[in-house]
């Protein structure tokens, strides 16, 4: 008992970076047991892989994990970690798997990988890899498996919604002034970003934050612009003033 105490208090690695001091702290079994029915947090990742010497590390893949299962692997010793027994959605040559690439932050900076797939056979089962941006501790992957039927399974971690406390990134447009004489028009929209895969699955490429192209906000933006300008060359909203929100999950 002494010693599981004394492991409880011992300091984690990197704290300055994912916040949390000690092995309490980061609370890894009640992480586990929730594993099944939230997706962790970029702080989260970050300390249970900068502190990975702490947890087991598999050596072989595991065959068909179910939902709720997170397994580390060294990715320099079990390369094929993907050959999990699962079918997943794949490319169009049919042979690779589609996978969406993001770069998470902790802060204002990058600090984990995430590659996202999807179940060719069951669409709401979900894979999600991650490991550090840091060379000196990239090989350290954690496998994270999950069955849920959320819109936003492949968004970004970091902008899921809690339950306890939902939040939203929001975006207040403006089209042309108001006046005295103009029609004042209101709109909201309110929706989950699209996933990544499903934009690829009609021919585009998966969505990346690290390549450089606009973000969804400027995205849906540049949308409700092109939309406006049609509809103003055909007089639909002339002396209309437009106050829209996009509301982003």
């Amino acid at each position: 008992m002494a010693g599981a105490a004394g492991r409880e208090r011992d300091p984690l690695l990197r704290s300055e970076i994912h916040g949390f001091i000690t092995y309490a702290d980061l609370n890894f079994e009640k992480l586990k047991a929730e594993a099944a029915s939230r997706w962790f947090r970029p702080n989260e990742i970050y300390a249970v892989l900068a502190n990975h010497e702490r947890f087991k590390v598999h050596a072989q893949p595991i065959d068909k994990p179910v939902s709720g299962t997170i397994v580390l692997y060294d990715r320099k010793v079990v390369r094929n970690f993907r050959k999990d027994g699962h079918n997943w959605k794949k490319k169009k040559d049919g042979k690779t798997v589609q996978e969406a690439h993001e770069k998470l932050k902790i802060g204002n900076e990058e600090r984990v990988h995430v590659y996202y797939a999807r179940g060719e056979d069951n669409p709401n089962f979900f894979r999600r890899c991650y490991w550090l941006l840091d060379k000196e501790a990239e090989r350290i992957v954690l496998v994270h498996y999950r069955q849920t039927s959320e819109e936003n399974a492949i968004a970004h971690p970091s902008t899921e919604a809690e339950a306890e406390a939902p939040t939203m990134n929001v975006i207040q447009y403006y089209t042309s002034p108001i006046s005295a004489n103009s029609a004042s028009v209101h709109t909201e929209i309110s929706f989950s970003p699209p996933a990544p895969e499903e934009i690829n699955s009609h021919g585009g490429s998966a969505i990346s934050s690290d390549t450089g192209g606009s973000s969804l906000e400027e995205f849906w933006v540049h949308l409700l612009e092109s939309s406006m300008t049609k509809d103003t060359a055909c007089g639909g909203t002339s002396g209309q003033s437009y106050n829209i929100s996009l509301y982003f999950y």
